[in-house]
């Protein structure tokens, strides 16, 4: 394992151990997706992130209650490569209404897409509709596949790296 991936997988554990109080918990894997298997057996739906720069690596993991469908994803508001990519990512109308904050629209994408992927168009089936802020956070509307999406996000303080997440109240798409 190369030392970026390792890096990787330390800031993971370090995460999943933090959230979860304890160790002893298990990633495991169910339809290519991962869920946690914590010390007393149960598996539950684990969304993961993680962001490496030349210095850090960091992660973000969430889980939700079984049967939830949510992801998160960890964003460099400042990646260049962005900007370049978006016609891959961002339908016609969203490059425009969202011009300016592309990499929240990949990060809102990326989130839908780890709790309701597989076999999703990002520029078809995920949509984000609106985005409203509050100070260093903000709330997102979205659809997949035309059903209603609603997640939260946050940037990191005195850093470039922003997260989204679904919102716990998010209705379930299945």
């Amino acid at each position: 394992m190369s030392e970026g991936r390792l890096r990787e997988h330390q800031a993971v554990a370090c995460a999943l151990t933090a959230l979860m109080g304890e160790e002893g918990w298990r990633v495991t894997h169910c339809d290519g997706k991962p869920q946690l298997q914590s010390v007393s057996g149960a598996r539950l739906p684990l969304s993961i992130s993680h962001h490496s720069s030349a210095r850090n690596t960091t992660a973000a993991v969430a889980v939700w209650e079984a049967g939830e469908h949510h992801g998160i994803d960890l964003v460099d508001t400042a990646d260049l490569r962005i900007p370049r990519i978006a016609e891959r990512f961002m339908s016609p109308r969203e490059q425009t209404q969202w011009a300016q904050t592309k990499p929240w629209v990949w990060a809102a994408k990326e989130a839908m897409f780890k709790g309701h992927g597989p076999n999703l168009d990002f520029r078809s089936d995920l949509s984000v509709d609106s985005m409203t802020w509050e100070a260093d956070g903000g709330q997102l509307v979205g659809t997949v596949r035309g059903a209603q999406w609603r997640g939260a996000c946050a940037q990191v303080p005195n850093s470039s790296l922003g997260v989204v997440w679904s919102s716990p109240s998010t209705q379930d798409l299945g």
